[in-house]
């Protein structure tokens, strides 16, 4: 009875295939589903109403399993991109319906509430993070050998590649999900013992990066109080951070940051 009288509003959600292959009765090669998503875009749909249409009509329950690529990545590539993005042009349609009902109802709280976390989505920073492979044994495919894995990240360690880099580099284009489970060594490691490794620790590199590239812009834009708050926060991280390094033995005692001489760091 209380969900029945309750005001609050469903969880949308979707449910992605338990089976991850494509289905034998299915006769659509990718070609063809390439050139329904072409078609499909050129007449104005979004990448998830492509989706839909895919799905409901044709059987293809999931483009990337028949593709190899998102609907998305597919569009971009043929020059039909939405200018903004999907879920933030849809977030901006529900604030604007909502302002527009808030005008004729002015008393209306809940939409009031509504319009303040709808908008919250809208600027709010995103969560960057990355999914470790379920399977840690290394595939039976893979002829790549610990030898061969170790060869290739010497020669991109030289050509200055960071291990992250490096990592992407063997994910992408060699079939190596994860160099440990491969070579039983970390990159990091791995260039450390060929004497190649980079004078600061890569996560350090890059707080010291952006924090120079939030003070030029607050050079430019002295009011802008979010980003000298995200300024403050960055700073904190790289002192934090450099601590632990210090402790660790990474970085020299005496290293110290300084925002005036920072980006020589990074230059």
């Amino acid at each position: 009875m209380g969900r029945m009288h309750s005001h609050g509003k469903g969880i949308s959600q979707s449910a992605l295939p338990y089976r991850r292959s494509v289905p034998t009765w299915l006769k659509l090669t990718p070609e063809d589903c390439k050139e329904l998503i072409y078609k499909l875009a050129k007449k104005g749909h979004t990448p998830s109403q492509i989706g839909v249409i895919l799905r409901d009509s044709h059987g293809v329950a999931q483009v990337r399993f028949r593709t190899g690529n998102k609907i998305l990545r597919i569009v971009k590539s043929m020059g039909l991109a939405p200018d903004l993005p999907e879920d933030l042009y849809y977030l901006i349609k529900k604030a604007v319906a909502v302002r527009k009902h808030l005008e004729r109802n002015r008393k209306d709280k809940d939409s009031k509430f509504r319009l303040i976390l709808v908008e919250s989505r809208i600027h709010r920073k995103g969560i960057s993070q990355s999914a470790l492979p379920y399977r840690r044994s290394v595939p039976t495919w893979l002829k790549l050998t610990p030898e061969d894995c170790k060869e290739l990240i010497y020669k991109l360690a030289k050509k200055g590649h960071t291990p992250s880099q490096i990592g992407v580099i063997l994910r992408d284009s060699h079939g190596v999900a994860q160099v440990r489970f491969r070579t039983g060594n970390k990159i990091l490691r791995i260039v450390k013992s060929m004497g190649l490794a980079p004078d600061l620790p890569e996560d350090l590199y890059y707080l010291i990066k952006k924090a120079v590239a939030v003070r030029k812009h607050l050079e430019r834009n002295r009011k802008d109080k979010d980003s000298k708050f995200r300024l403050i926060l960055v700073e904190s991280r790289i002192h934090r951070l450099a601590r632990y390094y210090k402790a660790k033995g990474s970085l020299p005692p005496n290293w110290k940051y300084e925002s005036s001489t920072a980006s020589a760091l990074v230059a």
